[in-house]
């Protein structure tokens, strides 16, 4: 989360978001390696908050209740990442570190926006 958080901050003047996006599974494992299960929504939701704030997240992330951007974006293990154009195409669907996130991100902003 720390290179995500740093590449929102230097980039987001040019137009660069980032969202974070989880889903609540009824279980959550924490890098303390408790692991919780049957959680209810708002139990795991609160679990998943104090995350964000423990490793300072400064981008937008939101809980889904469901898998629907999941399938959509053909998600099968956490995290990962995917890279959206100004276009809305997707460009890069991976594991973040060794994606070459900098170089991928610098030459997506300099890309010319397609005329409207």
């Amino acid at each position: 989360m720390p290179h995500l958080n740093e590449l929102y901050r230097k980039h987001k003047e040019a137009s660069f978001v980032v969202i974070g996006v989880t889903r609540a599974t009824g279980k959550v494992a924490t890098f303390d390696r408790k692991f919780y299960k049957d959680l209810e929504y708002d139990a795991e939701t609160t679990l998943m908050r104090r995350f964000f704030q423990d490793f300072g997240v400064t981008f937008p992330a939101v809980i889904e209740h469901g898998r629907t951007n999941f399938d959509n974006y053909k998600v099968k293990f956490v995290p990962t990442l995917v890279i959206i154009d100004r276009r809305g195409i997707i460009r890069k669907v991976g594991h973040p570190t060794g994606m070459g996130l900098e170089r991928l991100i610098t030459d997506l902003l300099a890309e010319i926006p397609a005329a409207k």
